[in-house]
């Protein structure tokens, strides 16, 4: 997925075409799939099995609670990435996603 994500951020880099265009669209599809058919799903599993059986509930809570926080602030600054209007990141914004994921990989 992390090539994914560069290819995307490549096509953001060369010059604008139709073709680049159409590239980082294509990748971007890609990689929905391939999170939605690999990591995507792992969370649910992980979030329900890992805790004890006490703090079960209460571990389900904060996890979903933390992702659908996490989803909103995501849908609030990824649109503005990619609108020409705003930001004007375009396909550059998968760049500073996979740097952010990255970044905190290591830690």
């Amino acid at each position: 997925m992390m090539i994914v994500l560069v290819g995307v951020g490549i096509t953001g880099v060369v010059k604008k075409s139709t073709n680049a265009s159409w590239a980082s669209g294509s990748l971007l599809i890609v990689f929905s799939f391939l999170y939605q058919f690999t990591v995507g799903p792992v969370c649910y599993c992980l979030v329900a099995e890992i805790p004890s059986t006490r703090l079960r509930a209460k571990t389900v809570v904060l996890a979903r609670n933390a992702y659908n926080i996490i989803g909103i602030v995501n849908n609030i600054l990824v649109p503005r990435m990619l609108s020409p209007i705003e930001w004007n990141l375009g396909p550059k914004t998968h760049v500073s996603i996979l740097w952010t994921l990255l970044e905190n990989d290591g830690n």
